[in-house]
């Protein structure tokens, strides 16, 4: 991440340089992809601006105040660039979460027809068939929660995708009663 800084009849005391870069790890946890960051600072007699200006892969933030305190001002405009960059990874959270009820819905429309499979088939006796094909829909959970679904449910095994590491995993029943997990 690059931070530049900017002072406007001013020069940028270290300590807030600091300041902001100590807030901005902590705005790094909500935005993991931050590109750039602009910060200037502005003096105009007994008015203080900051502006902040975030630039990230996906989304652009900007968080502007006015205060009598310098501090004070750097401090509100982080503050506001911390509010939408949490807005942001909620917006993302709910995204996922709804793409994946609509990619369950599409799976099922899109499956093929045993006609189709039929058709698929290769006609050399020798070679495996594919007997039934399906789409699943993965969806974002703990390896917790995927655990307790497959102990629930008749299935000997769950495909979804691992919310801490982000990677598609299959959680299975083996022949002794405990659980397999396998991670890509």
């Amino acid at each position: 991440m690059k931070v530049d800084f900017a002072g406007r009849n001013i020069v940028v005391p270290d300590a807030l340089k600091d300041l902001t870069r100590r807030r901005l790890k902590k705005i790094e946890r909500f935005l993991d992809d931050i590109l750039e960051v602009h910060v200037i600072l502005g003096v105009e007699k007994h008015r203080h601006s900051a502006e902040v200006a975030l630039s990230g892969r996906w989304v652009k933030l900007n968080g502007v105040s006015v205060s009598d305190d310098l501090r004070s001002a750097l401090d509100q405009a982080l503050d506001k660039i911390e509010m939408q960059s949490r807005r942001h990874k909620e917006k993302l959270k709910k995204a996922r979460r709804r793409g994946g009820q609509k990619a369950a819905l599409r799976a099922v429309e899109a499956a093929p027809t045993e006609e189709e499979l039929a058709r698929a088939r290769p006609s050399d006796g020798d070679a495996p068939q594919v007997v039934r094909a399906s789409r699943l829909s993965v969806k974002p959970m703990s390896v917790e929660e995927a655990a307790l679904q497959v102990s629930k449910s008749k299935a000997s095994f769950l495909v979804f995708r691992n919310a801490r590491t982000d990677q598609v995993s299959v959680l299975y029943k083996r022949d002794d009663g405990q659980l397999g997990l396998i991670e890509s």
